[in-house]
């Protein structure tokens, strides 16, 4: 490239190509079309020292130090608009130190130490409308390290560790609002290890293990009043395992085993107060397999087989004193093959066999003082 060189006066004092000038000292270059291209100080035909270089608009480009033609030293970068890009040290062309960058509106960018033109320490990201977005370390241009994410409103997103730009290790997350929404560790920015939960007002809703954002193994979760909702074992977000369900005045409501958020194999139920319902066996959420259930004053109701939530097979039902009312066969809740049917006193009432609950075939029909009245056939409850 042909160039003239001129001085503050505006004199030619050189002129050469780029690659054959050797000239030290002040100097200026122009475009063909006339604007300033650079003025500054020359050492052997190179630009070194303070400069400003200019577009071929007229708008100034950069302004600071420079060395072999190269930017080095404090400088301000400006964009072909006249806006400024970037303020701080350059090395060799490139952001290296403490600089910042701007959004082309003027508002800054990024803010921190450079290295070859990327951001590998700590440093200040903001949002174009001015408001910070990330305070924390940088590694190639992304959050590595202890950090903190921001919200446009100016709280707080995140707080903690990150890995290749993502929450990874002990952090905080927080509601738009500023309140947490969860505190603990993270792997890939879901939760992973140990962590709790809270709603928008910061009350507890789970505290336990995670793994891949999923409530997984030992946890508990409470009701908006702060009292436990559920404890026990997690898989995948729901319970499996063993685990205790609670009212929300904290009396507990069942504890036993769990399947994919349902009551299955062996459980106990509860009234309020922790007074016994049931002791058996469950699936999914239905009584199943043998089982006893009681009446709030303590006493058996019925103890025997079920088979989804109605007795089945054989049991015995009880009055609320205590006494057998019924011993025998069921057969989808009803009375149903054969039985005995007792009086509040304990007597027998009538012993043989029930279809559907009705008196049906062979039977024995007792008084309540225990004389025998009629043995014979029945049907639909009646003698025949």
């Amino acid at each position: 490239m042909k160039i003239n060189i001129f001085n503050i006066e505006n004199e030619l004092i050189a002129s050469s190509t780029k690659s054959e000038c050797t000239f030290t000292g002040f100097g200026i270059i122009y475009f063909n079309n006339g604007y300033i291209n650079y003025v500054g100080d020359f050492l052997n035909g190179k630009y070194s020292g303070k400069c400003k270089i200019y577009y071929n608009n007229g708008n100034l480009k950069y302004y600071g130090n420079i060395k072999d033609d190269k930017y080095d030293g404090f400088g301000i970068k400006y964009s072909k608009h006249g806006n400024i890009e970037y303020k701080g040290l350059f090395k060799d062309n490139s952001y290296n130190g403490n600089g910042i960058l701007y959004y082309e509106n003027g508002n800054k960018k990024y803010e921190g130490e450079f290295r070859n033109g990327a951001l590998p320490n700590q440093c200040k990201i903001y949002y174009e409308i001015g408001t910070i977005k990330y305070h924390g370390y940088i590694d190639k241009c992304d959050k590595n390290g202890k950090g903190i994410l921001y919200n446009k409103n100016g709280n707080k997103n995140h707080e903690g560790e990150y890995k290749c730009g993502y929450p990874d290790g002990y952090g905080i997350s927080y509601y738009l609002n500023g309140n947490i929404k969860y505190d603990g560790e993270f792997k890939n920015n879901k939760a992973n290890g140990k962590g709790i939960t809270y709603d928008l007002n910061e009350n507890k809703l789970y505290i336990g293990n995670w793994k891949e954002g999923k409530c997984n193994g030992q946890g508990i979760y409470y009701f908006d009043n702060g009292i436990k909702k559920f404890e026990g074992e997690f898989i995948n977000g729901i319970p499996n395992g063993y685990g205790i369900k609670y009212y929300t005045d904290g009396d507990i409501e069942y504890k036993g085993n769990w399947k994919n958020d349902k009551r299955n194999g062996e459980g106990i139920s509860f009234y309020k107060k922790n007074l016994k319902k049931y002791i058996g066996g469950f699936k999914d959420d239905n009584l199943d397999g043998f089982g006893i259930t009681y009446l709030e004053n303590g006493n058996k109701q019925y103890e025997g087989q079920f088979k989804n939530n109605l007795p089945f097979k054989n049991g015995i039902i009880f009055f609320e004193n205590g006494i057998v009312s019924y011993n025998g066969e069921f057969n989808e809740g009803f009375l149903h093959g054969k039985g005995i049917v007792n009086y509040r006193n304990g007597n027998k009432k009538y012993e043989g066999m029930f279809l559907y609950n009705q008196f049906n075939g062979k039977g024995i029909y007792y008084l309540e003082n225990g004389t025998k009245l009629f043995e014979g056939e029945f049907k639909n409850g009646k003698r025949v």
